[in-house]
């Protein structure tokens, strides 16, 4: 009884393991890096995981694709964000996926690409892709089936896209 009351409250002596100072260092250090990016992505800097909304965007797999599509709309698209997603391809990466995209997803892709047009050099790489001629061949009735209101919508957005490519800098 004695002897395993001491051993519970005795302090380490050389050669017993203690709390060794670096791993403490280190683990703190991890916490603290870890909270803070957890801090700004809960407020709002939505730069991170642009590279993997992007990575979905460029899927072979339909679904995958509607996924990164929907996640650059809610969590990339503000003014501040997309700058980093024109940098890392993103005006490329919508483009491409125009042509096989749902109906509701062409039109969201479109209304990014009006978004993006201004920002950094999105214009210079849409107008080289031809942006605007496949923009207005995805309104088809073909993609749209009989709603008149999409085919019209897509149109519209198709249209403000070919204005902002041809716009003064």
């Amino acid at each position: 009884g004695l002897s395993v009351s001491r051993k519970l409250c005795s302090t380490p002596v050389d050669g017993e393991a203690g709390i060794d100072p670096f791993a403490m260092v280190i683990k703190v250090a991890a916490v603290s890096w870890l909270s803070v990016c957890l801090l700004k992505i809960s407020l709002g800097s939505g730069t991170y995981f642009v590279a993997g909304s992007l990575t979905l965007v460029r899927s072979r797999n339909p679904g995958t694709r509607e996924t990164g599509i929907d996640r650059i709309n809610r969590w990339h698209s503000s003014a501040s964000v997309l700058p980093e997603v024109v940098e890392q391809g993103g005006a490329e990466a919508l483009l491409s996926a125009l042509p096989s995209a749902q109906p509701a997803t062409r039109l969201t892709i479109l209304e990014l690409l009006v978004r993006m047009a201004p920002v950094g050099n999105a214009k210079v790489r849409l107008t080289s892709m031809q942006a605007a001629s496949h923009a207005a061949a995805s309104c088809t009735s073909t993609a749209f089936g009989h709603d008149a209101n999409g085919i019209e919508r897509c149109e519209s957005l198709a249209a403000a896209l070919g204005q902002a490519l041809e716009g003064e800098d």
